[in-house]
């Protein structure tokens, strides 16, 4: 009864320290490190049981949003529409069919196509956030199973981001044609499980968004949100909050 009493006083803490970091611009890193420290101490008690890592592609391994906002923006003005790149914010993480609903526009069945192709006008700048390839390569050499689950379709992730070497070091990716449903819901994750053999309790889904945290909250895995991209996004429904990729080995390492 203690250690769940005190799980509860450590969820509500770390609750209103993330309020505090989502309000305080001078003194957001700092409120957020606290948050961290309270919400990470739960997982790293059971680090042991986790062996397949799960990653968020957009905004989590790979900084593209530059890049997609871009796109969108380019792609819709040939429909007439005119939106500021910081409009278009709500397309992030999601599919494009989903971005379409939520800007409201009405566009043809050409539309992904021409997105599609916009976007290779962006790509140029695309790449790991720093830390990244260091920290699948570590995971990769310590014997963790590690996918990504994104909402990219397969054509997108082979044409744009093949480079990259992901799909040598995922041995799982679920793109937005493997499941009829999509993120916020969880049968993109649950579809990574059946493929690897996973267990929910054996799976951590890192991504960057709200979308992310509810689609592994929902699968039954761990849900951890990563802030390294500098968006400001935070989650308090997040199980773990992970400031930079360092922070995901240090908590792998843990004593149990």
């Amino acid at each position: 009864m203690r250690c769940a009493t005190q799980k509860v006083f450590n969820t509500l803490l770390a609750s209103n320290i993330l309020y505090l970091a989502s309000t305080s611009g001078d003194h957001r890193q700092i409120y957020l490190g606290y948050a961290a420290q309270i919400i990470n101490k739960e997982v790293e008690k059971e680090t042991m049981k986790y062996r397949h890592i799960v990653f968020d592609l957009d905004g989590t391994l790979l900084d593209t949003e530059e890049a997609v906002l871009n796109a969108w923006q380019h792609t819709l003005k040939a429909y007439r529409y005119h939106f500021p790149l910081e409009e278009l914010r709500v397309v992030l993480g999601i599919t494009v069919e989903k971005g379409i609903d939520a800007l409201g526009v009405l566009v043809d069945n050409q539309f992904e196509r021409r997105l599609t192709e916009s976007y290779a006008l962006y790509t140029g700048n695309t790449a790991f956030f720093p830390g990244v390839g260091e920290l699948l390569l570590q995971l990769k050499q310590r014997g963790y199973s590690l996918g990504v689950v994104t909402s990219r379709n397969r054509e997108e992730c082979r044409r744009y981001f093949g480079t990259f070497g992901l799909e040598i070091l995922c041995g799982q990716f679920i793109c937005a044609e493997d499941t009829e449903r999509h993120k916020p819901e969880p049968e993109p994750l649950l579809k990574y499980m059946e493929q690897a053999g996973a267990a929910a309790e054996s799976c951590i889904y890192i991504g960057d968004m709200p979308t992310d945290v509810a689609c592994a909250n929902r699968a039954g895995a761990v849900s951890a949100l990563a802030v390294w991209n500098q968006s400001g996004i935070l989650c308090p429904d997040a199980q773990l909050i992970l400031q930079t990729p360092a922070d995901l080995l240090r908590i792998l390492d843990a004593p149990a």
